[in-house]
């Protein structure tokens, strides 16, 4: 074995190592699940290449084979993971759309198997084994670059669509998958018309694509230096295990028994750790959410309480009473209001703290079809009478006569929506709030749209973070949680097919948008 070939293997077992990292990260996530997929499919890739170049002559047109098979699945799973990491956006998949994103595998399965003017020659040259292709790879060449091709085209996409931390991410994405298609197009799929000596290339640039998609996906770390040292322990062990099989043929079975052992054993390791460094997290997660609760009770709950406690201390001092009737009026009106503000404060908090200690998920048991005609009217009207002392205009705009109900938790959405409707009133000084419900051929979309003061452009990637405010939010209305559009996010968020995202201008008002998939 050289070390071209010994290469091969190790950078196969790195995407396999790669893909239980995946795995264990849990599949749940559909961009996760595909790139998993793509994972498995490209260490049988290189896996096959690997196995090509050692075999012999006899058995390498199985492995050939095998890794033009694979890479085919590749392309297609990168494919899908390109049109699912981070897009709400995007519809359920139908069987019928499945079978036609695969035909291409289907096609490229039975030309090989059937040998149809796939490989033309396959002969033994001075360097190795050498193939020569046939009219029907034309077809293969076509698959891989129109699907890596749009892979690639989604992703930019949606790399200029985004900010913030999804911005980062896609970065290394774009980055490595670029890079790596370059080598890969060049060396495994266009040179091999004129030569097979370099086909080992393509799959050592993938290395740069697999370790920057997999750093994004894990959000810039790897759960602490705890895991990522069992990980590398664990992968150096495996990869001497793996590599002692291939040196020679003495007690193989022994060796192919111990290497499988030692993957099980490694596995309850890492998996062990994993669950260490989890609950560590949480731990740390609630410590901190503590502090942000000290940190918030101290500002935001001092101010309401102290009017109370104020007001309350002036009527048992009998000053109140000697006042007339309708100054009075005005304190017990204030005492109300504050009692109100100072009831939404820690009724956010506790919210913000129950979607904040795992991920949020509606309670299964209270999921039915939610009429969102009338909870809005509800939103609306609730809302009336602040938005009159404002002397705002808020409206309920319907574009189609029926609209179809989505299934949500009525509870949780209407606090989602009455969040954004409040802040709307709260930051618009003159104007109006229309609340607009529409649907089209594959959605229900809610929009909130206000004349109020809006958002810089330096505060928007932030605005869906806990405790976050804008600028000239906080400069116009001090009081405030800072926690209302992080709980509006989640509520969406934790439906399976729905999003929420906003435009706005400073100074010109905002227009935040919900759509739910029908």
């Amino acid at each position: 074995m050289n070390m071209i070939t010994l290469t091969l293997l190790l950078i196969s077992l790195l995407n396999g190592g790669l893909a239980a990292l995946i795995f264990f990260r849990g599949l749940k996530n559909k961009a996760n699940f595909f790139f998993f997929l793509t994972l498995v499919a490209t260490f049988f890739w290189i896996f096959g290449l690997g196995m090509f170049r050692m075999s012999s002559f006899e058995n390498g047109i199985y492995w050939a084979t095998l890794f033009y098979i694979s890479a085919s699945f590749c392309i297609t799973y990168f494919l899908y993971f390109a049109l699912f990491f981070d897009n709400k956006n995007i519809g359920k998949i139908n069987f019928l759309n499945h079978l036609l994103i695969h035909s291409p595998n289907i096609i490229t399965i039975i030309i090989l198997l059937a040998n149809f003017h796939f490989i033309k020659d396959y002969s033994l040259e001075p360097w190795g084994k050498s193939i020569k292709l046939g009219p029907a790879y034309f077809f293969y060449v076509t698959h891989i670059v129109s699907y890596m091709g749009y892979a690639i085209f989604a992703i930019i996409k949606r790399f200029r669509n985004v900010s913030g931390i999804e911005k980062t991410q896609l970065k290394f994405i774009v980055f490595g998958t670029i890079t790596a298609s370059i080598f890969a197009l060049a060396f495994n799929l266009f040179l091999p018309f004129y030569t097979y000596q370099f086909v080992w290339i393509g799959p050592y640039s993938l290395i740069i694509m697999v370790v920057a998609i997999t750093y994004a996906i894990t959000k810039h770390h790897l759960m602490g230096i705890k895991t990522i040292t069992s990980e590398i322990l664990v992968g150096l062990l495996l990869s001497i295990l793996f590599v002692n099989i291939f040196f020679n043929d003495n007690n193989l079975w022994f060796k192919i028994i111990i290497f499988l052992v030692a993957i099980l054993i490694g596995y309850f390791l890492i998996r062990s750790v994993f669950k260490e460094v989890r609950q560590r997290e949480h731990i740390e997660k609630l410590m901190k959410m503590r502090s942000e609760f000290l940190d918030i009770a101290s500002h935001q709950l001092k101010t309401p309480i102290s009017v109370i406690m104020g007001t309350a201390s002036m009527f048992r001092e009998g000053s109140i009473g000697k006042l007339p009737k309708e100054q009075q009026k005005k304190f017990v009106e204030n005492i109300y209001r504050k009692s109100v503000k100072l009831s939404g404060i820690v009724r956010d908090i506790l919210s913000a703290s129950e979607f904040d200690t795992e991920k949020f998920s509606l309670p299964e048991g209270r999921l039915e079809p939610v009429d969102l005609e009338k909870l809005l009217i509800k939103i609306k009207d609730d809302s009336k009478e602040e938005a009159d002392e404002k002397g705002l205009e808020l409206n309920f705009i319907k574009t189609r006569a029926k609209i179809s109900p989505i299934i949500s938790d009525e509870f949780y959405l209407t606090q989602a929506i009455a969040n954004i409707v409040d802040n709307a009133i709260k930051y618009t000084k003159a104007g109006r709030i229309d609340i607009m419900l529409d649907e089209d051929e594959k959605e229900v979309i809610v929009k909130v749209k206000d004349t109020g003061v809006g958002i810089p452009n330096e505060d928007k990637s932030r605005m869906f973070g806990k405790f976050e405010r804008a600028r000239n939010a906080r400069d116009m209305y001090t009081d405030g949680s800072g926690l209302g559009l992080f709980i509006s996010k989640e509520i969406i968020d934790a439906h399976s097919e729905a999003s929420i995202k906003f435009n706005s201008e400073e100074n010109k008002g905002t227009e935040f948008i919900i759509t739910f998939q029908t």
